[in-house]
């Protein structure tokens, strides 16, 4: 028998929602004023992210986390191109210049990245984070939410991503305190989606300052 809207958002429910979104206690993310369709896109993605790990649907947020990174990229190299009228890109060791905003949707995401760090709308400082997500991205396509372990303070696991003929080893690591303080429970699926949802929205907050800037306000 289907479950009603009642049956699936009891009382309890709600209240533990509203208990997860009280742990996060999230600052606005300042996006610049809201001038475009992508904007709107990465807004409705905010809510629908946040939305979705409040309620416990873990695997949901985190796939919605990684939407949101791709398309707050492609919000701002469409910008750049709106601007300059092109922008060159280094895919493969290959140089390709795109004049056509509908082009970047074509793009993978590692060279949506690479543009990004090439005209440095992702800084250096964020690269080892960005490559970090971008390997749980692509596990968490293809696999269930793996187990995290503690261990010395930390909830630790550990990604192994075959690359060609080799592996590539991603170590992620959340301290145990910040999930005891941000979270409703240390269980696994939701450690993932509040690393991944905090990381993002960390890495985007970075990414639109410029903007912001140039075209305040708006903020979610």
């Amino acid at each position: 028998m289907k479950k009603s809207l009642e049956d699936r958002y009891t009382p309890e429910i709600i209240k533990r929602a509203d208990e997860r979104r009280s742990k996060l206690d999230y600052k606005s993310l300042k996006v610049g004023e809201n001038t475009t369709d992508r904007i709107d896109r990465i807004l409705a993605l905010l809510y629908e992210t946040h939305q979705n790990y409040y309620f416990g649907h873990f695997n949901a947020a985190c796939v919605l986390s990684g939407v949101l990174f791709e398309q707050a990229i492609i919000c701002l190299l469409e910008e750049e191109i709106e601007l300059k009228g092109s922008i060159t890109i280094k895919p493969w060791n290959e140089i390709v210049k795109i004049d056509d905003v509908q082009e970047l949707t074509n793009q993978s995401l590692l060279t949506l990245i690479s543009a990004a760090k090439y005209l440095k709308i992702i800084t250096s400082e964020h690269f080892s984070l960005v490559n970090e997500l971008r390997h749980v991205r692509n596990y968490l396509m293809h696999d269930d939410l793996g187990r995290f372990m503690e261990n010395k303070g930390n909830y630790e696991f550990t990604l192994l991503i075959k690359a060609g003929n080799d592996y590539v080893r991603t170590d992620i690591s959340v301290p145990v305190d910040e999930i005891n303080e941000r979270c409703l429970t240390s269980e696994s699926p939701e450690i993932w989606a509040y690393y991944i949802l905090t990381r993002t929205r960390k890495i985007i907050g970075d990414m639109f300052k410029e903007r912001v800037k140039r075209l305040p306000p708006g903020d979610f």
